[in-house]
Order: structure tokens, then sequence, then C-alpha cells
């Protein structure tokens, strides 16, 4: 719980991204974070946001708008992204 709390903070703290909805509740959605050697991107449940720096620029929509992205990653010059439902019993026992 209390890292629930933690991430919200952060992300709240980061002022190039008050446009991102964040929920002050317990169920506080998911952000997950990549970059490589351009940009920064942040996959969100209402899509896929990029920016040269997250925390001095406006991060940009590049993908799956109104999506829920819940994964994004970098490897060796490659973007990988998953989206889509969560099985939360799956993930949360």
């Amino acid at each position: 719980m209390l890292s629930l709390v933690v991430a919200a903070l952060v992300i709240k703290s980061l002022q190039p991204l008050h446009e991102l909805p964040v929920d002050a509740g317990t169920n506080v959605p998911a952000y997950m974070y990549a970059r490589d050697a351009q940009f920064e991107y942040l996959a969100t449940p209402n899509g896929l946001y990029r920016a040269p720096r997250l925390a001095t620029s406006l991060p940009q929509r590049i993908a799956f708008e109104g999506e829920a992205v819940h994964a994004v990653a970098v490897n060796e010059g490659a973007l990988y992204v998953a989206k889509g439902a969560v099985n939360e019993a799956a993930t949360h026992p």
C-alpha cells in the first residue's frame, strides 16, 4: 500500500505529467517506465507516452490512445509494449 502511495506522489510531483490521470485512492493505476538513448517512455492506462526527458518536457502520446498499456521495455534498440486487460487474479494472489 505504501509503495502505491509513494508511486502516486512521485508521478504527481513530475510537473510535465500533470495532465495524466492519477487516482488518489487505493486503486492507483500502474505506470511503467523505460528509456533508450533518445527518449523516455511511460506506459499508462490511456496509452503510450514519450518525451526526450519526462522530468523537463511535456510527454506526447505516441500510440494506443484510450487503451491500457501496462508494460514498456527497451532492449537493443527495440521498444516492447504490452497492452490490454491484465488478469488481476493471476498477478495479485
